[in-house]
């Protein structure tokens, strides 16, 4: 549910209010066969969770500049209850968390000449994180996780000529760990110990420095755009190769690492006819020397002192295209897209997750006000995989089971 409210105060002056309230309520079931617990069954999780706020702002325009000031207010909090069925009475979770956060922000652009623009960004956030539990559970209680992050921004626009123009921005940005992050990144939680996970104080928020080049080129039928980008991390929680008990990726603070490349596209448009081509070129490194778990549930199944090695599931080359023409009523769409191999784990080794190319074709047919589409996603029907791990085939049941890559099947022709 959203409410929105809008007031314009005079020409230069106006300002937005908007209250929200999210429930969700459900439950879902599965197998979790681990011969570390009798008797294996089906398991039911139950969901319940209120997500409610406010946020206003303000926004000045006059002359040169363009300000904008406002504040958010948000408070989410989430039960979750499981069982074994047939017997679901008997709890095995039954957990609350709470999470606040508070933020203020300030926009300001501003015209130093006509080719000359500069824009800046700074927002405060407060975090706060609490989990409340029950028997049985075996999570620590009354946890709390306070974060204060300040967010800046800024970027300078530059215009060339009437066919150019460039653009660069630097910006800090921090993000708190999520649930999963604070229950399944220990190690002693990977992934046949999810039933008596607990909380792991030591997982730490994530700071990235963004930096980023970009120059656009526009004339008559063309535009071109290259955006040359350098993200570096510092205590990044990046996936380590394994999926927890309910295929969720399990995260781990890395020290240093970072990500670069280039994105560029191309666009070629006329009255019946579109052609975009865009590509990515990244690598990415970890820095630090640090201790990857990657299987079962006892520390001892690591690789230590990981560094200058390329993150996995992180493809150095992707590709997108789409060719449409449009006639009358109608238009017809190729899409196609590749992505080159990447790895399933940080130390490079034993493990490839293959590379692909898919296609999906949209025709579309306007009548008056009315739009039908109609998709064929992967026309060819190709096999590919889109993700996976290189994991302990006995979900951890078992530490000196044989490691395997494991993939995920993407849908065939649909």
């Amino acid at each position: 549910n959203i409410l929105s409210y809008s007031y314009f105060f005079n020409k230069h002056l106006s300002s937005n209010t908007i209250l929200f309230y999210n429930y969700l309520k459900g439950n879902y079931g599965w197998n979790y066969n681990d011969t570390n617990y009798t008797p294996s069954g089906i398991y039911n999780y139950k969901l319940l969770s209120h997500y409610y706020g406010i946020s206003t702002n303000f926004n000045y325009i006059k002359n040169k500049y363009d300000n904008s000031f406002g504040i958010a207010l948000s408070s989410y909090n989430r039960e979750h209850t499981m069982g074994q069925l047939p017997y679901d009475d008997i709890l095995i979770h039954d957990n609350i968390e709470y999470k606040n956060q508070y933020s203020i922000f300030y926009k300001l652009s501003y015209s130093i000449s006509e080719k000359l623009s500069i824009y800046t960004d700074v927002q405060y956030r407060y975090v706060d994180f609490k989990y409340v539990t029950k028997a049985p559970d075996s999570i620590s209680t009354n946890v709390i996780n306070w974060n204060n992050f300040i967010n800046p921004k800024i970027g300078i626009n530059y215009i060339l000529n009437s066919n150019s123009r460039v653009f660069g921005y630097f910006g800090i940005s921090h993000r708190e760990p999520t649930r999963a992050d604070y229950v399944i990144s220990d190690p002693d939680n990977l992934p046949s110990n999810m039933i008596n996970n607990k909380i792991n104080n030591g997982v730490k928020p994530e700071v990235v420095y963004d930096y980023e080049l970009v120059f656009i080129y526009q004339k008559g039928k063309h535009r071109i755009s290259n955006n040359l980008f350098y993200l570096y991390f510092e205590n990044g929680l990046l996936p380590i190769g394994n999926l927890n008990s309910l295929g969720l990726p399990i995260n781990k603070n890395v020290s240093n690492s970072y990500r670069t490349g280039l994105e560029t596209d191309y666009t070629y448009s006329t009255k019946h006819f579109k052609f975009y081509i865009g590509s990515t070129i990244m690598t990415s490194r970890i820095l630090s020397h640090d201790t990857i778990f990657y299987s079962g549930n006892v520390a001892s199944n690591s690789i230590n002192l990981i560094h200058n090695k390329q993150m996995l599931l992180t493809p150095n080359l992707v590709v997108n295209s789409n060719i449409q023409y449009m006639f009358g009523r109608y238009s017809i769409s190729l899409f196609n897209k590749y992505v080159s191999e990447s790895y399933l784990t940080n130390y490079n080794y034993n493990g490839i997750l293959p590379s692909y190319i898919v296609t999906n074709l949209n025709v579309n047919c306007q009548i008056k006000k009315l739009n039908i589409g109609f998709n064929i996603n992967n026309l060819f029907n190709r096999d590919y995989y889109n993700a996976g791990q290189y994991a302990n085939s006995s979900y951890g049941a078992n530490p000196n089971a044989k490691m395997t890559q494991q993939f995920f099947v993407a849908a065939p022709r649909n």
